[in-house]
């Protein structure tokens, strides 16, 4: 279930040059950090299955349009039934042997799914403008 990815050491300093000459870099050392580095693998490799091309929230926008909500709620949507499994996992005394996702796994899903949400309500057309852009 705890699956730990290793990435390559930085060289000491590295983080904050970068930081100053305006880049934003994530510290793969940082427990967070590194955690965002990982939702953001699972959401570059699950798109390249779920949105067509050149429309990061099309499967969003369908299932939106189909059940009468917006994009990001139905992002959201997927939040509530990420919680609702681990609730249930949870209940049915099956989180260290689920049958079927790991418990991290969900957690995962639940992080790329709120951001996805967010992103939706920034970038509705899935363009980032560069007003947007923040470092």
């Amino acid at each position: 279930d705890d699956m730990a990815t290793e990435y390559p050491k930085l060289p000491p300093g590295t983080i904050s040059a970068l930081a100053e000459a305006g880049r934003t870099v994530l510290d793969p050392e940082d427990p967070f950090e590194e955690t965002l580095i990982e939702v953001v693998h699972t959401h570059r490799r699950k798109g390249e299955d779920y949105a067509r091309d050149g429309s990061p929230f099309s499967n969003f926008e369908f299932c939106a349009s189909a059940v009468g909500i917006t994009a990001s709620e139905s992002a959201l949507h997927m939040v509530a039934l990420k919680i609702a499994r681990l609730g249930a996992l949870k209940a049915n005394g099956r989180t260290k042997d689920p049958r079927n996702e790991p418990v991290n796994d969900s957690y995962l899903d639940c992080a790329v799914y709120a951001v996805l949400a967010l992103a939706i309500r920034r970038h509705p057309d899935g363009r980032v403008r560069k007003q947007h852009i923040q470092s």
